[in-house]
C-alpha cells in the first residue's frame, strides 16, 4: 500500500510538472501570435513546435502504471435490494377511465356537474374534462 501511494504521489508530481510546462508553452504560443516581425515569428514557431513534440512524447510517460481496479476490490457495493425495489415498481400502468354516472349529472345554463365512479385501485382525485361544440361548419374546442 505504501509503495502504491508513493507511486501515485510521484505520478501526481509528474503531472503537475507537465501542466506547468504546458501552461508555459501556451503562454509562449500566445505571445508569438502577437509578434509582428515575420522572421522572429517563424523562429519562435519552430521552437514552439519542438516543445509541443517533446511535451506530447513526455505525456505518454505519464500514463498510470498502477492498476487502480486492484485498489478498490474491497469496496464492492451490493445493489440487489435496490434492484428488486426498482423491478417491483409499476410506474407504467395508467388508471382505468372512470365510469360516468349519467343519472347523477346535471346541467344548467353555464355549469355542468359530472359524477363518476372508479373501480380502480388508484386513488384518482380529478380528471380533465374536454369537450367539443359542433357548430355545423367548424368544431370549436373548449
Amino acid at each position: 500500500k505504501v509503495v502504491r501511494l508513493r507511486k501515485l504521489a510521484q505520478q501526481i508530481a509528474n503531472c503537475k510538472q507537465c501542466i506547468e510546462r504546458s501552461t508555459s508553452l501556451i503562454s509562449q504560443a500566445e505571445q508569438s501570435l502577437k509578434e509582428n516581425d515575420h522572421a522572429r515569428f517563424l523562429q519562435t514557431a519552430k521552437n514552439i513546435t519542438e516543445r509541443v513534440s517533446m511535451a506530447t512524447a513526455s505525456s505518454q510517460v505519464l500514463i498510470p502504471e498502477i492498476n487502480l481496479n486492484d485498489t478498490f476490490d474491497t469496496f464492492a457495493l451490493d445493489f440487489t435490494r435496490e434492484k428488486k425495489l426498482l423491478e417491483c415498481l409499476d410506474y407504467l400502468t395508467a388508471p382505468n377511465p372512470p365510469t360516468i354516472r349519467e343519472e347523477l349529472c346535471t346541467a344548467s345554463y353555464d355549469t355542468i356537474t359530472v359524477h363518476w365512479t372508479s373501480d380502480d385501485e388508484f386513488s384518482v382525485v380529478s380528471y380533465e374534462l374536454q369537450y367539443t361544440i359542433f357548430t355545423g361548419q367548424a368544431n370549436v374546442v373548449s
